[in-house]
């Protein structure tokens, strides 16, 4: 593994905070994998480029891209907070861990090459951990796209559901760096799910996890949980080994057909139909709403 760093800024995790009205705030590492990343980099940076006051490091991990990657981050302004590690190709949960163990910032994000923040998330993050010192897990609402123009295809929380509220999309959840040294970083024998694995591992060690609807990040449909969808028995296998309850199986088998079928038909190109078919899944849920808790 090698790593660029772009400043030669030397930093105790604990110095990477701010005063702001005499309270001090810690900042955000932000951790981007990358992997032939060039064509969706300049949405990602222009959401994050006027929220860098707020961030410690952006640190890009990149598993041996062959394009103009590595390249375009250098012309970037980024305030001499970019670090670029290079890696082999083991995967994007890999790539994540790499970012993790290299941070130094307090809290941790992660944001794939191809979603973006909006223009207040940041902000929202650091003060939703301002607020109570003890929260070790804070997440947001997920927007999903289309790539194409940047068609909503949905608005999803999960705070709906009153017996799990939790969104298991990494680019919303921001987690405290301690965290990690408590339950470990992601497990890379899921390449798909690995996300949701931590997320329950956090739940089973009951930390502090707290829902701020006011946490929006844009994941743009065609990234690799889109195109390759999650093996239910490695689902299975998450949840058996975290304890969860078997109702909870049921919900997510029905979710993962759920799952299936938006895929299908947002990478045809049906987005329409994907809104409609996501209304319907709506309704259903007002309907019938303790076949979803």
């Amino acid at each position: 593994m090698e790593t660029n760093s772009l400043t030669n800024t030397k930093s105790s995790e604990s110095s990477h905070a701010v005063k702001i009205s005499n309270q001090r705030i810690p900042l955000i590492s932000l951790v981007t994998p990358t992997l032939n990343s060039s064509a969706t980099l300049d949405r990602l940076y222009s959401s994050i480029y006027p929220q860098l006051n707020y961030i410690a490091e952006w640190i890009i991990v990149d598993s041996g891209s062959n394009d103009d990657t590595l390249e375009k981050i250098l012309t970037y302004d980024t305030k001499k907070k970019a670090r670029i590690i290079r890696m082999e190709r083991l995967g994007p949960y890999a790539a994540m861990n790499s970012g993790i163990m290299a941070a130094r910032g307090q809290i941790i994000a992660i944001l794939n090459s191809y979603d973006r923040w909006h223009k207040d998330t940041a902000k929202q993050v650091i003060e939703s951990f301002c607020k109570n010192q003890s929260i070790h897990v804070v997440y947001g609402r997920i927007r999903r796209l289309a790539d194409e123009g940047g068609v909503l295809i949905g608005d999803e929380s999960f705070c709906e559901y009153p017996r799990f509220r939790m969104n298991e999309l990494h680019p919303s959840v921001f987690v405290r760096k301690s965290v990690y040294e408590i339950i470990g970083t992601f497990n890379t024998k899921y390449r798909i799910n690995s996300d949701l694995d931590f997320l329950l591992r956090a739940k089973q060690a009951s930390l502090n996890i707290q829902f701020d609807k006011n946490i929006v990040v844009d994941f743009y449909v065609g990234g690799l949980s889109c195109v390759e969808l999650p093996r239910l028995s490695d689902v299975v296998k998450i949840h058996l080994r975290n304890n969860t309850p078997f109702g909870f199986l049921i919900f997510v088998s029905t979710r993962l057909f759920h799952a299936k079928m938006l895929s299908y038909l947002e990478n045809n190109g049906f987005i329409r139909l994907a809104r409609i078919y996501r209304g319907c899944v709506s309704l259903l849920k007002k309907i019938s709403p303790r076949w979803y808790e």
